[in-house]
C-alpha cells in the first residue's frame, strides 16, 4: 500500500507540469488584469479619503502595484521556463545528448563543449526544478501580498472610521500607530535572526513564537501553505542564490510596473502633485478635454470641458471634480450656517442642497480670462466613472474669436498651497 501511494505521488509530481502550465497561463492573464483593479482603487482613494490619509493611500497603492508586478513577473517567468523545458524534453526524446562525432565541429571543439555542457538530461532536470520553484515562489508571494494588503487596508479603514466620528488627525494617528506597531515588530523579528543574536538563549525563547505570530498576521488564512512554501524555499536556497533570484525578479518588476505606473493617478495622491496640476499656461493637457482625452479608462480628476476647440459659446460647459480632501475644507470654511431643526424631510433635504451649493459658490471661483462670469452650477456625479463634482453652465456668454482660458481658484485650499486650475481653449465660431 505504501509503495503504491509513493508511486502515485511520484507519478503526480512528474506530471504536475501540465497543471502548472494551466495555472500559470490563467495566472498571467489574471495578474495583468489586476492592474486595472489597482487603478480603480487608487481613483477611489483620490475621491473618497480625507487629505491626511493620502500618504498612507499612496503607500498602499504603490505597494499593490509592485505586488501585482511581482506576480506578473513570477508567473511569466514560470511560463517561459516551463515552455523551454517542454521543448527540451521533446528534443531529448529525439536526440538524447550532444553528439561528439559530427561533420560540423572538430573533435577538439567538441571536447571543450562537452566539458561545459556535459548532460542534456541534467539540464532538463534543472529546468524542471527551477520551473516548479518559480511557481511555488509566485504563489507564496500571492499569499503574503494579500495578507499585507489586508493589514494596510484595515489600518486605513479604522483610521477613516475614526476620522468620521472624531477628527482627521485622530484617525491618522490610529492608522499610523497600527502600521508603526506592525513595522516595528517585523523589524525586531528580522533583527533577532541576525548572526549576532540568533544563538542567544533569550532570543531562542521568543524568536520562533514571534515569527509564527507574525506569519498569522501577514498570511492570515494562507498561513499554513505559506509557511511550508516560504520555509522550504528559504532553507534550501543559500543567501547568495536567494538574493540573486530576487534581483532578477526586481529587474523584471521595474520593467513591467514602469510600463503601467504612469497610466494611473497614484502621484495625484501626493500634495505636491495635487496642487501643481494644470497651473501651466504654455501647453494644453489632453486630460482637460473630453473629446481629446487619451485617459478614458481613468477617472476624471482634472476639470473637463467638451473640447479644446469650441464653436459655439452655448456649447461651453465645465465639469469640476471635487475630491473628499477639498469638500471637507469647503464646508469647514463656509460662512453659511448649516441648516438644522427642520422637521419636514423634503424641506430639510432642499435646505441641505441649497446650503451645499452656497458653500461651493463661495469657496470656488470661476473666471474666463481672469474676468468673473455668470454661471449656473449643479452638484453632479459624472457618468464616466461616477466622479463626484460640479457641473457649470455659462448662460449669455460672449466670446471673441481666438484663445481663452477658464481659471478656477480653489479658495478653501488657499491656506495650504494655492490651487489654481487653468483650462485654455480656442473659440472658433462657425
Amino acid at each position: 500500500m505504501q509503495d503504491n501511494e509513493q508511486s502515485w505521488l511520484e507519478r503526480l509530481s512528474m506530471e504536475s507540469w501540465q497543471a502548472e502550465m494551466v495555472i500559470s497561463g490563467v495566472a498571467i492573464f489574471g495578474s495583468f488584469q489586476l492592474f486595472d483593479g489597482v487603478r480603480s482603487l487608487i481613483d477611489w482613494f483620490y475621491f473618497s479619503l480625507p487629505g491626511s490619509f493620502m500618504y498612507i493611500a499612496y503607500f498602499l497603492g504603490f505597494y499593490l502595484f509592485i505586488a501585482v508586478a511581482v506576480l506578473c513577473m513570477s508567473f511569466l517567468g514560470h511560463f517561459i521556463v516551463r515552455s523551454i523545458w517542454i521543448a527540451s524534453i521533446g528534443l531529448e526524446s529525439v536526440y538524447p545528448e550532444i553528439r561528439r562525432d559530427n561533420d560540423t565541429y572538430s573533435p577538439h571543439f567538441m571536447d571543450q563543449l562537452l566539458r561545459q555542457f556535459p548532460s542534456f538530461k541534467d539540464f532538463n532536470g534543472e529546468l524542471d526544478r527551477v520551473g516548479s520553484s518559480i511557481l511555488a515562489f509566485a504563489l507564496m508571494l500571492v499569499m503574503v501580498f494579500i495578507g499585507i494588503g489586508c493589514l494596510i487596508g484595515l489600518a486605513l479603514l479604522l483610521g477613516t472610521i475614526t476620522a468620521m466620528f472624531l477628527t482627521e488627525e485622530a484617525g491618522l494617528k490610529v492608522s499610523l500607530v497600527l502600521l508603526g506597531i506592525a513595522a516595528l515588530v517585523t523589524f525586531i523579528n528580522a533583527a533577532l535572526n541576525s548572526k549576532a543574536l540568533q544563538n542567544r538563549a533569550w532570543v531562542q525563547k521568543i524568536h520562533y513564537p514571534l515569527t509564527i505570530r507574525i506569519g498569522y498576521v501577514f498570511a492570515n488564512v494562507f498561513f499554513r501553505p505559506h509557511a511550508y512554501l516560504s520555509f522550504i524555499i528559504r532553507t534550501n536556497l543559500d543567501t547568495k542564490r536567494y538574493w540573486k533570484f530576487m534581483t532578477v525578479v526586481m529587474i523584471g518588476v521595474a520593467i513591467i510596473s514602469g510600463s503601467v505606473f504612469e497610466r494611473t493617478h497614484i502621484l495625484a495622491l501626493m500634495d505636491d502633485v495635487y496642487f501643481r496640476y494644470d497651473q501651466r499656461t504654455d501647453r494644453l493637457y489632453s486630460s482637460n478635454y473630453l473629446t481629446e482625452s487619451i485617459d478614458q479608462e481613468l477617472a476624471f480628476i482634472n476639470p473637463q470641458i467638451p473640447s479644446m476647440v469650441i464653436h459655439s459659446a452655448a456649447d461651453l460647459t465645465l465639469f469640476l471634480p471635487i475630491p473628499e480632501r477639498e469638500e471637507r475644507k469647503i464646508f469647514l470654511l463656509c460662512s453659511e450656517k448649516e441648516p438644522s431643526g427642520i422637521d419636514d424631510r423634503k424641506a430639510a433635504r432642499l435646505a441641505r442642497y441649497n446650503y451645499r451649493l452656497a458653500c461651493f459658490k463661495e469657496q470656488i471661483s470661476i473666471a474666463i480670462d481672469d474676468q468673473p462670469v455668470e454661471v449656473i452650477m449643479k452638484v453632479y456625479t459624472h457618468p464616466h466613472d461616477s466622479e463626484p463634482g460640479l457641473q457649470y453652465f455659462f448662460p449669455g456668454l460672449e466670446l471673441s474669436t481666438g484663445e481663452h482660458q477658464i481659471v478656477i481658484r480653489h479658495l478653501a485650499l488657499k491656506g495650504e498651497q494655492e490651487k489654481i486650475d487653468r483650462v485654455p481653449f480656442i473659440y472658433l465660431p462657425n
